[in-house]
Protein backbone atom coordinates (compact mmCIF):
# COMPACT_ATOMS: atom_id res chain seq x y z
CA UNK A 1 0.00 0.00 0.00
CA UNK A 2 1.18 3.55 -0.92
CA UNK A 3 1.44 6.30 1.40
CA UNK A 4 -1.24 7.78 -0.45
CA UNK A 5 -3.36 4.84 -0.45
CA UNK A 6 -2.28 5.23 3.55
CA UNK A 7 -3.35 8.60 4.04
CA UNK A 8 -6.95 8.07 1.82
CA UNK A 9 -7.83 4.72 3.93
CA UNK A 10 -6.75 6.85 7.55
CA UNK A 11 -9.04 9.88 6.00
CA UNK A 12 -11.94 7.50 5.09
CA UNK A 13 -11.73 6.16 8.75
CA UNK A 14 -11.58 9.68 10.22
CA UNK A 15 -14.04 10.85 7.78
CA UNK A 16 -16.82 7.96 8.86
CA UNK A 17 -16.18 8.87 12.43
CA UNK A 18 -17.09 12.81 11.67
CA UNK A 19 -20.41 11.61 9.51
CA UNK A 20 -21.34 9.48 12.20
CA UNK A 21 -21.69 11.81 14.62
CA UNK A 22 -23.55 14.26 12.36
CA UNK A 23 -25.87 12.06 11.24
CA UNK A 24 -28.96 11.37 13.67
CA UNK A 25 -30.21 8.27 14.12
CA UNK A 26 -32.98 6.93 11.89
CA UNK A 27 -36.12 6.74 13.73
CA UNK A 28 -39.88 7.23 13.28
CA UNK A 29 -40.40 10.85 13.73
CA UNK A 30 -44.23 11.92 14.62
CA UNK A 31 -45.14 15.45 13.50
CA UNK A 32 -47.66 17.00 16.03
CA UNK A 33 -48.69 18.92 13.38
CA UNK A 34 -49.33 19.06 9.89
CA UNK A 35 -46.48 18.40 7.56
CA UNK A 36 -46.88 21.45 5.69
CA UNK A 37 -46.97 23.37 9.53
CA UNK A 38 -44.21 25.58 10.19
CA UNK A 39 -43.00 26.99 13.48
CA UNK A 40 -40.76 29.35 14.07
CA UNK A 41 -38.49 29.20 17.00
CA UNK A 42 -36.06 31.24 18.07
CA UNK A 43 -32.50 29.47 19.18
CA UNK A 44 -29.22 31.34 20.14
CA UNK A 45 -30.82 34.13 17.94
CA UNK A 46 -31.37 31.90 14.47
CA UNK A 47 -35.09 31.26 13.54
CA UNK A 48 -35.78 27.90 12.66
CA UNK A 49 -38.42 26.00 11.14
CA UNK A 50 -39.08 22.77 13.35
CA UNK A 51 -41.27 19.67 13.62
CA UNK A 52 -42.60 19.13 17.50
CA UNK A 53 -42.42 15.60 18.57
CA UNK A 54 -43.22 14.33 22.51
CA UNK A 55 -40.97 11.65 22.93
CA UNK A 56 -37.10 13.04 20.71
CA UNK A 57 -38.21 16.65 21.74
CA UNK A 58 -37.64 19.38 18.36
CA UNK A 59 -35.93 18.30 15.42
CA UNK A 60 -34.27 20.62 13.27
CA UNK A 61 -33.94 20.61 9.79
CA UNK A 62 -31.99 21.71 6.85
CA UNK A 63 -28.30 22.73 7.09
CA UNK A 64 -28.90 25.58 9.49
CA UNK A 65 -30.62 23.15 11.68
CA UNK A 66 -28.40 20.60 11.80
CA UNK A 67 -25.40 23.23 12.20
CA UNK A 68 -27.10 24.61 15.27
CA UNK A 69 -28.16 20.63 16.63
CA UNK A 70 -24.59 19.92 16.98
CA UNK A 71 -23.37 23.37 18.39
CA UNK A 72 -26.63 23.04 21.31
CA UNK A 73 -24.84 19.36 21.72
CA UNK A 74 -21.26 20.92 22.29
CA UNK A 75 -22.95 23.43 24.99
CA UNK A 76 -25.24 20.86 26.38
CA UNK A 77 -28.00 20.62 24.48
CA UNK A 78 -30.37 18.87 22.79
CA UNK A 79 -27.50 16.34 21.32
CA UNK A 80 -27.06 13.74 24.45
CA UNK A 81 -24.10 12.13 25.69
CA UNK A 82 -25.04 8.03 25.64
CA UNK A 83 -26.61 8.64 22.21
CA UNK A 84 -24.35 10.48 20.37
CA UNK A 85 -21.16 11.30 21.70
CA UNK A 86 -20.22 7.70 23.03
CA UNK A 87 -20.95 5.95 19.76
CA UNK A 88 -19.07 8.70 17.68
CA UNK A 89 -16.09 7.95 19.66
CA UNK A 90 -16.96 4.37 20.05
CA UNK A 91 -16.90 4.68 15.95
CA UNK A 92 -13.52 6.48 16.19
CA UNK A 93 -11.60 4.10 18.85
CA UNK A 94 -12.85 1.26 16.65
CA UNK A 95 -11.51 2.57 13.28
CA UNK A 96 -8.13 3.14 15.16
CA UNK A 97 -8.05 -0.21 16.29
CA UNK A 98 -7.98 -1.55 12.96
CA UNK A 99 -5.68 0.67 11.71
CA UNK A 100 -3.17 -0.04 14.76
CA UNK A 101 -2.22 -3.41 12.84
CA UNK A 102 -1.85 -1.15 9.32
CA UNK A 103 2.15 -0.68 10.48
CA UNK A 104 3.21 -4.43 10.55
CA UNK A 105 1.45 -5.79 7.63
CA UNK A 106 3.04 -3.13 5.42
CA UNK A 107 6.17 -3.89 7.41
CA UNK A 108 5.53 -7.54 6.67
CA UNK A 109 4.66 -6.74 2.77
CA UNK A 110 8.18 -4.59 2.64
CA UNK A 111 10.07 -8.00 4.31
CA UNK A 112 8.00 -10.18 1.84
CA UNK A 113 7.60 -11.79 4.95
CA UNK A 114 5.19 -12.22 7.89
CA UNK A 115 7.93 -12.82 10.37
CA UNK A 116 6.06 -13.49 14.16
CA UNK A 117 2.55 -11.89 12.69
CA UNK A 118 -0.01 -14.36 13.30
CA UNK A 119 -2.46 -14.05 9.86
CA UNK A 120 -5.32 -16.44 11.52
CA UNK A 121 -7.19 -13.14 13.52
CA UNK A 122 -7.93 -11.57 9.87
CA UNK A 123 -10.54 -13.75 8.41
CA UNK A 124 -12.38 -13.51 11.84
CA UNK A 125 -11.42 -9.79 11.61
CA UNK A 126 -13.34 -9.20 8.14
CA UNK A 127 -16.13 -11.36 9.28
CA UNK A 128 -16.97 -9.11 12.16
CA UNK A 129 -16.72 -6.02 10.28
CA UNK A 130 -18.99 -7.20 7.61
CA UNK A 131 -21.59 -8.82 10.11
CA UNK A 132 -21.89 -5.16 12.05
CA UNK A 133 -21.93 -3.09 9.23
CA UNK A 134 -24.92 -5.64 7.25
CA UNK A 135 -26.56 -5.24 11.52
CA UNK A 136 -25.88 -1.51 11.28
CA UNK A 137 -27.15 -1.31 7.19
CA UNK A 138 -30.73 -2.78 8.31
CA UNK A 139 -31.06 -0.49 11.24
CA UNK A 140 -29.85 2.52 9.39
CA UNK A 141 -27.68 3.20 12.31
CA UNK A 142 -24.96 5.76 11.08
CA UNK A 143 -22.52 4.95 14.10
CA UNK A 144 -22.58 0.86 13.58
CA UNK A 145 -21.48 1.39 9.97
CA UNK A 146 -18.98 3.71 10.26
CA UNK A 147 -17.20 1.74 12.85
CA UNK A 148 -17.31 -1.10 10.71
CA UNK A 149 -17.05 -0.27 6.91
CA UNK A 150 -13.12 0.99 7.25
CA UNK A 151 -12.48 -2.25 9.80
CA UNK A 152 -13.80 -4.16 6.69
CA UNK A 153 -11.68 -2.63 4.00
CA UNK A 154 -8.59 -3.10 5.91
CA UNK A 155 -9.52 -6.68 6.98
CA UNK A 156 -9.39 -7.25 3.33
CA UNK A 157 -6.44 -5.91 3.01
CA UNK A 158 -4.91 -8.08 5.98
CA UNK A 159 -6.46 -11.57 4.68
CA UNK A 160 -5.05 -11.36 1.29
CA UNK A 161 -1.44 -10.04 2.84
CA UNK A 162 -2.01 -13.13 4.92
CA UNK A 163 -2.44 -15.56 1.82
CA UNK A 164 0.53 -14.01 -0.30
CA UNK A 165 3.18 -14.18 3.01
CA UNK A 166 2.00 -16.70 5.03
CA UNK A 167 3.59 -20.51 5.05
CA UNK A 168 1.52 -23.24 3.62
CA UNK A 169 0.35 -24.41 7.23
CA UNK A 170 -0.49 -20.28 7.92
CA UNK A 171 -2.46 -20.44 4.32
CA UNK A 172 -4.30 -23.21 4.82
CA UNK A 173 -5.60 -21.89 8.60
CA UNK A 174 -6.56 -18.42 6.86
CA UNK A 175 -8.44 -20.42 3.84
CA UNK A 176 -10.46 -23.00 6.34
CA UNK A 177 -11.56 -19.91 8.77
CA UNK A 178 -12.44 -18.04 5.83
CA UNK A 179 -14.53 -20.39 4.27
CA UNK A 180 -15.98 -21.01 7.64
CA UNK A 181 -16.76 -17.34 8.34
CA UNK A 182 -18.09 -16.88 4.78
CA UNK A 183 -19.95 -20.19 4.88
CA UNK A 184 -21.89 -18.73 8.08
CA UNK A 185 -22.66 -15.28 6.35
CA UNK A 186 -24.15 -16.72 3.16
CA UNK A 187 -26.93 -18.96 5.75
CA UNK A 188 -27.29 -15.93 7.17
CA UNK A 189 -28.00 -14.12 4.18
CA UNK A 190 -30.17 -16.92 2.63
CA UNK A 191 -32.16 -17.15 5.63
CA UNK A 192 -32.62 -13.57 6.21
CA UNK A 193 -33.85 -13.04 2.90
CA UNK A 194 -36.17 -16.15 2.41
CA UNK A 195 -37.50 -16.72 5.80
CA UNK A 196 -37.54 -13.70 8.18
CA UNK A 197 -40.73 -12.40 8.06
CA UNK A 198 -39.66 -8.61 8.31
CA UNK A 199 -36.37 -6.80 8.68
CA UNK A 200 -36.78 -6.80 12.41
CA UNK A 201 -36.14 -10.77 12.24
CA UNK A 202 -33.33 -10.07 9.88
CA UNK A 203 -31.69 -7.60 12.30
CA UNK A 204 -32.21 -10.62 15.47
CA UNK A 205 -30.72 -13.08 13.18
CA UNK A 206 -27.52 -10.67 12.31
CA UNK A 207 -27.82 -9.63 15.96
CA UNK A 208 -27.15 -13.43 16.99
CA UNK A 209 -24.22 -14.43 13.95
CA UNK A 210 -22.27 -11.54 14.97
CA UNK A 211 -22.10 -12.24 19.16
CA UNK A 212 -21.01 -15.94 17.38
CA UNK A 213 -18.49 -14.96 15.66
CA UNK A 214 -17.12 -12.78 18.51
CA UNK A 215 -17.01 -15.20 20.88
CA UNK A 216 -13.36 -16.00 18.86
CA UNK A 217 -12.04 -12.75 19.66
CA UNK A 218 -12.69 -13.38 23.14
CA UNK A 219 -10.50 -16.43 22.95
CA UNK A 220 -7.42 -14.81 23.27
CA UNK A 221 -8.12 -12.46 25.90
CA UNK A 222 -8.86 -15.41 27.85
CA UNK A 223 -6.01 -17.23 26.92
CA UNK A 224 -3.46 -14.09 27.83
CA UNK A 225 -5.14 -14.31 31.37
CA UNK A 226 -4.56 -17.68 31.71
CA UNK A 227 -0.98 -17.26 30.93
CA UNK A 228 -0.47 -14.52 33.07
CA UNK A 229 -2.18 -16.64 36.15
CA UNK A 230 -0.15 -19.56 35.44
CA UNK A 231 3.38 -17.59 34.89
CA UNK A 232 2.56 -14.42 37.41
CA UNK A 233 3.91 -12.42 35.07
CA UNK A 234 2.01 -9.94 33.18
CA UNK A 235 4.34 -8.90 30.88
CA UNK A 236 2.48 -10.31 27.99
CA UNK A 237 -0.22 -7.79 28.62
CA UNK A 238 0.09 -4.42 26.74
CA UNK A 239 -2.05 -2.30 29.22
CA UNK A 240 -2.58 0.76 26.76
CA UNK A 241 -3.98 -1.77 24.31
CA UNK A 242 -5.87 -3.20 26.85
CA UNK A 243 -7.43 0.14 28.02
CA UNK A 244 -8.54 1.10 24.76
CA UNK A 245 -10.76 -1.69 24.39
CA UNK A 246 -11.92 -1.17 27.14
CA UNK A 247 -12.96 2.39 26.51
CA UNK A 248 -14.35 0.93 23.37
CA UNK A 249 -16.19 -1.52 25.01
CA UNK A 250 -17.82 0.87 27.56
CA UNK A 251 -18.59 3.78 25.38
CA UNK A 252 -20.47 1.14 23.14
CA UNK A 253 -22.04 -0.39 25.89
CA UNK A 254 -23.38 2.94 27.05
CA UNK A 255 -24.90 3.39 23.48
CA UNK A 256 -26.23 0.12 23.68
CA UNK A 257 -27.76 0.51 27.13
CA UNK A 258 -29.35 4.39 26.04
CA UNK A 259 -30.96 2.93 22.53
CA UNK A 260 -32.10 -0.56 24.21
CA UNK A 261 -29.96 -2.83 21.87
CA UNK A 262 -29.24 -6.02 23.70
CA UNK A 263 -27.11 -7.56 20.68
CA UNK A 264 -24.87 -4.10 20.74
CA UNK A 265 -24.53 -4.62 24.42
CA UNK A 266 -23.65 -7.93 25.12
CA UNK A 267 -20.43 -8.17 23.40
CA UNK A 268 -19.21 -4.80 24.50
CA UNK A 269 -20.09 -5.20 28.26
CA UNK A 270 -18.09 -8.94 27.89
CA UNK A 271 -15.84 -6.82 25.86
CA UNK A 272 -15.22 -4.12 28.86
CA UNK A 273 -14.98 -7.06 31.31
CA UNK A 274 -12.38 -8.83 29.87
CA UNK A 275 -10.20 -5.10 29.42
CA UNK A 276 -11.24 -4.39 33.13
CA UNK A 277 -10.03 -7.62 34.31
CA UNK A 278 -6.88 -8.04 32.61
CA UNK A 279 -6.17 -4.43 33.90
CA UNK A 280 -6.42 -5.67 37.42
CA UNK A 281 -4.05 -8.53 36.24
CA UNK A 282 -1.61 -6.02 35.43
CA UNK A 283 -1.97 -4.35 38.47
CA UNK A 284 -1.43 -7.46 40.57
CA UNK A 285 1.65 -9.11 38.72
CA UNK A 286 3.43 -6.19 36.87
CA UNK A 287 6.31 -7.01 38.84
CA UNK A 288 6.12 -9.81 37.38
CA UNK A 289 7.12 -13.74 38.75
CA UNK A 290 8.34 -13.48 41.85
CA UNK A 291 11.71 -15.56 42.57
CA UNK A 292 12.73 -16.97 46.15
Amino acid sequence: MTRLQTLLLLGACVGSSAFASRVPRTSVVKPLRPAGAKKTIAMVGVPVDVLANADVGQTLVGAKGMALKIAMGLRGGQVDFATTVAPALGATIANAMFLSGLPAVNKARKDSSLGDLNPLPFPIAFGNCLGWLIYGILLKNPFVVAANFPGLLLASYYVMTGMKLGSTEQKAGVEKTFLAIMTIHTAAALYGGFVCADVGAAVGLYGLVNNAILLAYYGAPLSAMGQVLKTKSAASIYAPTVTINFLNGAFWSLYALAISDTYLLVPNAIGAVLATSQLFLCVIFRGGAKTA
